[in-house]
């Protein structure tokens, strides 16, 4: 059965100046090793997502560092915005492309790219129009003959995990979220990103999964933050016609080190 192939990269908190550093990371240098790993592992990419905190300082040149280096691909890309994020700049610097657009159809699986960024604030919100179309999306999808299964790709945990300490920091309106989407037997999954960690469960009947950071990790099941010492990484989604979906986290090994 063949399979549509997605790339998940998240949390690369670029930074205006390319030298910059996050927890002793240079992250410029860590999403490069990371697409280098990609390049080397993924024969055929169908599309590629970043799923926000492209920047970490809001910045213009993040950006544009960011879609330089992503430009290696010749494939579709979209992206989203994260807390870190201004995406009025996302926009600006990505004039001209069809970055942020908010569906992407392949095959019978669309996928639909939500905002759920608070200017100023760590945990996230959907707004009401980002709800209305959501809502409005899934009803396209519904009464469309191709279109059997949908992927949501969004920046904010949709749910609390289990860390005191990010308990705080996820979706706010998650079961406004949830509510929109339990009514739609063709949602099968959420991707996600923001806790830099590798998790993958099931909540209502729809698969979430978080994909590593291309830079610091955060250690999971902590009560305090703490950092972890596992590589940057990417996830690799094969979604197959029948709603089924195969999963791997890929890390960067071995001539890849961190300073922390």
């Amino acid at each position: 059965m063949s399979a549509i192939n997605l790339v998940q990269v998240t949390d690369t908190h670029l930074f205006a100046q390319p030298k910059s550093k996050l927890h002793k990371m240079n992250t410029l240098d860590s999403l490069n090793e990371v697409l280098d790993c990609i390049k080397c592992n993924e024969n055929q990419i169908d599309c590629i997502v970043a799923t926000g905190d492209i920047a970490q300082d809001a910045s213009f040149d993040a950006y544009k560092y960011f879609m330089l280096s992503i430009e290696k691909f010749v494939t579709p890309f979209r992206w989203i915005p994260g807390n870190h994020d201004n995406s009025s700049l996302m926009l600006r610097a990505s004039s001209g492309t069809d970055y942020n657009e908010k569906k992407l159809r392949v095959g019978n699986w669309e996928i639909i790219f939500l905002d759920t960024s608070v200017k100023h604030k760590v945990a996230g919100r959907l707004s009401k129009i980002e709800l209305e179309f959501l809502e409005r999306a899934l009803i396209e999808v519904e009464h469309d003959s191709v279109i059997q299964n949908v992927l949501l790709c969004l920046h904010h945990n949709p749910i609390n995990v289990q860390q005191a300490w990010c308990e705080t920091m996820g979706l706010r309106n998650h079961l406004e979220f949830f509510k929109i989407i339990e009514k739609y037997q063709s949602v099968r999954c959420a991707i996600f990103g923001h806790l830099h960690q590798e998790l993958d469960f099931i909540h209502e009947g729809i698969r979430l999964l978080c994909a590593p950071s291309t830079c610091v990790q955060f250690l999971a099941n902590a009560i305090r933050f703490e950092l972890d010492s596992s590589e940057p990484g990417y996830r690799r989604l094969r979604l197959y016609e029948d709603g089924s979906i195969d999963t791997e986290v890929i890390r960067v090994k071995g001539h890849y080190e961190h300073d922390y």
